[in-house]
This record gives structure tokens, C-alpha cells and sequence, in this order.
């Protein structure tokens, strides 16, 4: 079938939990499909990566630039979408879609995320609209711990604006993607009739390799994660002021390593501050899972699915994370990673990991047979092909 698939991001360099998502699910479904890739980009340089996703029939880009621009806070404060949705609304894009739409047959339009909606124009083609979170949800969140209490009421209508729109799109859509069971019931509840099918997140387990070998000691920690999505940049301040002191108390040198893009120079300085060390940005992820001990994931925002876990289970690093650090995934607590649901207990999870062997041992092996077992590409993009070929023929 022909795709015209639009993108909120490049799926190139695949670092980001989007971007990974989108690379590995195109790559395999452009074998059977011809795949046109309409992404907005950040950054010029971004255009020299284009080069790697030949396997998409042909690939367009838009420059958005940076969120925080006047255009787009002007657009939040006076139009009709939220700051996020806002950013994606996009005139040339809009209208080269259209175009596009009516010089080729298109058998399918995709849309993932859903907030580059204000950028979709009207066709009667059947539009399918992938969600990686709840985003209402997400930003909820986000705002119930925002730190400057007096400007929650300004963020919350914002939240309320955002949450209209993307059940709005909810309505709209001739079928819906999701990674989680919990995210599908969710559009369910608003959209009873709506048809949603869940594509899980995965990870290609052939990039890593088990390796068993002894602890370091002192132990070395590691913390991964795009910091320009705020659920990291919220755990990574989690992390640094309420639990990494009592862990370097209990592990005297012990050494954390803060890994991923998009860290700003106030947060470089937080982490050296609390005697850890900022990486940033870097090509090898799995050297850096190679050389951890343990992968701290302190997440208090739900959504999605985090790759760091399932990267972390297939590289055969034990995981110390929470409830909403494993949302979306079949994972057990004990059996597949610790799950703590306090302080108290993430940082009794990280003593029984250093100190009990054959219990590290255990979950590292259960770790990666659910990663083999569930959580692999090939298998998963299966599933959204099969979304695309029953949705052929719907009108949107």
C-alpha cells in the first residue's frame, strides 16, 4: 500500500523514545509498503540524516525550530490550540500535505503523534493516528508537580485546551495506535466506539549482549533519558536531590553517569554539584549500558513506555525503577526489575541488587527473556501492518 506518514520528529538518529519507535517500525513496514515521510525537524543539520532513511520511498521536511518561540507562545495564549499543538501548527506543512494528497493516490494517512493535528488538512483518505502517551495525562502530571505553585492555574488551562484536542482527534480518526493497554482504555472511555489497537514499544535485542561480570566497586550507576521530555527532567531532579544522596551515603565513591540529549547548562551543573557526571549526548548507547552496574529510572510521570527499561533488560542490567518507570510494560516486580513505590524502598532495591548475587542474577535472566519474548520489532510491526491493511477502505 502507499502510506503518506507525518511525523512529529525525525525517526533519525533513533535516541529518543519516539524517534526509536517510528525508526524501527518504518524500516520493517517499508518492505511491503511505499512509504512517504512527511517530519518536522528541530535543526538544519538534521537534513544529513536523511541519507539513512532511504527505505521510506521519499522523505520531506518542515522546520519547526524550538518550542520556545514568541509565534508559539502567542498562538497558546490566543488561538485555539495549547502550547504543545501550537508549535506543529504549520502552514507550509499543511499545504504540502494537501498537495501531496492530491497528486498521489494514497492508500493510508498516518499521523504520530497526534499533536501535529493542526497540520493534517481534510482528505477522505483513512487517517490513523499513533499516540506514545496520553499527553493530557502526561502534562497533568508535570503541572501537579511544577515547582512555581502560583502558575499551576495558568498551566492547567493549557492542560485543559490540550486535553480537548486529542480527544478531539480521538473522534476523527479512522482507527488509533497506542503502546499501552492502559492508554487504550483510556481513548475508550472518552471514544467507546473508537477502534484502537495497542503496537507496543520495543527493542532490537540483537544491539546488545548479556554480559555477566563482576560488580565494580565502588558500583557505577547509570541514568539515561531525552532531557528536553519533561518526565526525565522531573526524575532526573527526583534522583539528584531526594535519592542519590542516601545511595552515595550507603556507597561511599559510588558513581552515577548521567547519559541523553538535550541537558541544559543548569541542569549540568546540578548533576556536578551532587558529584555525579554529565555525559550529554553520545553515539554508543550500549557502551554506556555495558559499563553500568545498575540503571536507575526514578519516574513519577506516567505515559508511554520507557525504552531505557526495555534497552536496559536486553543489555542484561538490572533495573531499579517505580510504578510509573514500567507503565505500559508486563513487568513484575521482584521478578523482572525492582519496583519501588517510595524512597525508602528504590533505595532498599539498589542495596538487595549489590548485595544479593543469585537475586541480580535472576532478574537479569527473566529480564531478557520477556524482552525476547514480547518486546521484539520484527513481531510488533506485524501488528501495525495489520492496522493499516483492515483500515484501508474507511473514510476518515
Amino acid at each position: 500500500m502507499k502510506i503518506l506518514f507525518v511525523s512529529a520528529v525525525l525517526p533519525y538518529p533513533p535516541f529518543s523514545g519516539g524517534q526509536i519507535r517510528l525508526y524501527n517500525l518504518l524500516k520493517r513496514l517499508s518492505r511491503e509498503h511505499e512509504i512517504t515521510l512527511y517530519s518536522f525537524i528541530r535543526d538544519n543539520k538534521e537534513r544529513s540524516y536523511l541519507k539513512s532513511l532511504r527505505f521510506c520511498k521519499r522523505v520531506e521536511v518542515v522546520m519547526r525550530g524550538r518550542a520556545w518561540q514568541p509565534k508559539y507562545v502567542a498562538g497558546a495564549a490566543f488561538g485555539k490550540y495549547p502550547f504543545l499543538l501550537s508549535t506543529y501548527q504549520n502552514s507550509f506543512m499543511r499545504l504540502s500535505l494537501g498537495k501531496e494528497l492530491e497528486e498521489n493516490n494514497f492508500d493510508i494517512v498516518h499521523a504520530e503523534p497526534f499533536y501535529v493535528w493542526p497540520s493534517i488538512p481534510y482528505s477522505d483518505k483513512p487517517l490513523v493516528v499513533g499516540e506514545h502517551n496520553i499527553e493530557y495525562r502526561v502534562y497533568t502530571e508535570y503541572v501537579r508537580h511544577f515547582p512555581i505553585v502560583p502558575l499551576r492555574p495558568i498551566l492547567y488551562a493549557d492542560v485543559l485546551k490540550m486535553r480537548f484536542w486529542e480527544e478531539h482527534s480521538w473522534g476523527k480518526a479512522s482507527h488509533l495506535v497506542t503502546v499501552s493497554q492502559e492508554d487504550k482504555q483510556t481513548i475508550l472511555k472518552a471514544v467507546p466506539d473508537a477502534g484502537v489497537t495497542v503496537v507496543v514499544n520495543g527493542v532490537d535485542e540483537s544491539l546488545f549482549g548479556v554480559h555477566t561480570r563482576k560488580l565494580k566497586k565502588p558500583p557505577e550507576f547509570l541514568f539515561l533519558g531525552d532531557f528536553r521530555w519533561m518526565p526525565n527532567t522531573d526524575a532526573l531532579r527526583h534522583l539528584l536531590s531526594d535519592l542519590w544522596p542516601q545511595i552515595r551515603e550507603r556507597y561511599p565513591g559510588a558513581s552515577l553517569r548521567v547519559v541523553g540529549q538535550g541537558l541544559s547548562f543548569r541542569y549540568v551543573q546540578e548533576i556536578e554539584k551532587h558529584h555525579a557526571l554529565s555525559v550529554g549526548e553520545v553515539s554508543d548507547i550500549a557502551g554506556e549500558y555495558r559499563r553500568a552496574d545498575v540503571l536507575l529510572a526514578p519516574m513519577r510521570i506516567p505515559g508511554g513506555t520507557k525504552f531505557k527499561i526495555l534497552e536496559a533488560f536486553a543489555a542484561g542490567i538490572p533495573v531499579v525503577t517505580t510504578l510509573n518507570g514500567v507503565f505500559g510494560l508486563d513487568v513484575r516486580h521482584r521478578v523482572h526489575a525492582w519496583i519501588a513505590q517510595t524512597d525508602e524502598e528504590y533505595v532498599e532495591g539498589v542495596r538487595v541488587i549489590l548485595t544479593d548475587q543469585a537475586f541480580r542474577m535472576q532478574l537479569v535472566q527473566n529480564s531478557r527473556k520477556l524482552v525476547e519474548s514480547r518486546y521484539n520489532w520484527d513481531t510488533i510491526a506485524k501488528t501495525l501492518d495489520r492496522v493499516w491493511r483492515e483500515s484501508y477502505g474507511k473514510k476518515s
